[in-house]
């Protein structure tokens, strides 16, 4: 629903903008048809993305597909890169030779649209990545939460130009590609963080041992492991049990191991090797 929501909404902004920066001639409404036209490319990549990874494990991943909303993070990134260097072009391109803004109220009517268009969508994008995490959904709602600045900036920029600051339209666009290029940075430190296999955050680690060491039989807890894939969680760890504990004893308290974790990181993928006592002096 996220996704077809984020392709629906970015289609109807590039039709809208591009009809504005046809009827305006504003380097800002410019910038912002830009950026939203490269939303809509990477909402169709995402789209695609997130499905494949939320394919369950097969013969040639056993770990699942997750992984693809990484690999989609850094192509957003460097498509929202590509998108800043063009405004800047035109920025740079518009304060040599400035131009006066025609059809303003039809631009101000498009952009107000377009600024309530987008924040219900990055809500609902938000609430989305809450409940699963996906990193290409957050990587999505941040060319949104760019949007709602940018269709802010380009409403000032319209009104400012229309009272005779020629030079707002240009200086506005490039600080939309400023923000552009922060947001891509952001994107493709938490994808690259992901390929990389880094660790759960601490505290949430903090929370997996926890839940472990309380259940009843375990007598300690270690060489936890952790990382994530796409929505999953994937968690291993070393649980210390008596030296001659039945073998059906010990498959009962490492399942309880197990759904203790689950209850605070669902649908984890977790792995629980048994360790004897006497290994741990």
């Amino acid at each position: 629903m996220a996704t077809s929501a984020s392709v629906g909404v970015a289609i109807v902004l590039v039709v809208l903008k591009a009809w504005a920066t046809w009827q305006t001639g504003a380097v800002s409404v410019l910038a912002s048809l830009v950026d939203s036209f490269l939303d809509s490319l990477t909402s169709l990549t995402s789209a695609v993305v997130v499905r494949y990874s939320l394919v369950p494990p097969d013969h040639d991943h056993r770990f699942g597909h997750g992984k693809a909303q990484a690999l989609v993070g850094l192509l957003q990134a460097a498509l929202i890169v590509a998108s800043a260097l063009f405004l800047i072009f035109a920025a740079y391109q518009r304060l040599r030779s400035p131009q006066p803004i025609t059809a303003l109220p039809l631009g101000l009517a498009v952009m107000l649209l377009s600024l309530g268009l987008t924040i219900a969508l990055v809500t609902f994008q938000r609430h989305v990545y809450a409940q699963t995490g996906a990193i290409a959904i957050k990587g999505d709602a941040a060319h949104y939460v760019s949007d709602i600045l940018g269709n802010a900036l380009v409403l000032l920029a319209l009104l400012a130009t229309a009272a005779g600051w020629a030079i707002v339209d240009p200086v506005f666009a490039l600080l939309i590609a400023a923000y552009i290029i922060w947001s891509a940075g952001s994107i493709a430190r938490e994808a690259i963080a992901e390929l990389m296999d880094r660790e759960l955050p601490e505290a949430v680690q903090q929370q997996i041992l926890h839940a472990a060491e309380s259940v009843s039989g375990v007598h300690d807890v270690h060489d936890l492991r952790t990382r994530r894939s796409g929505h999953i969680d994937i968690i291993q760890m070393h649980v210390v049990l008596d030296d001659h504990l039945p073998v059906l004893d010990a498959h009962k308290i490492v399942d309880r191991v197990v759904e203790a974790v689950l209850e605070i990181r669902p649908g984890a993928d977790i792995l629980v090797h048994q360790d004897p006592l006497s290994t741990l002096n």
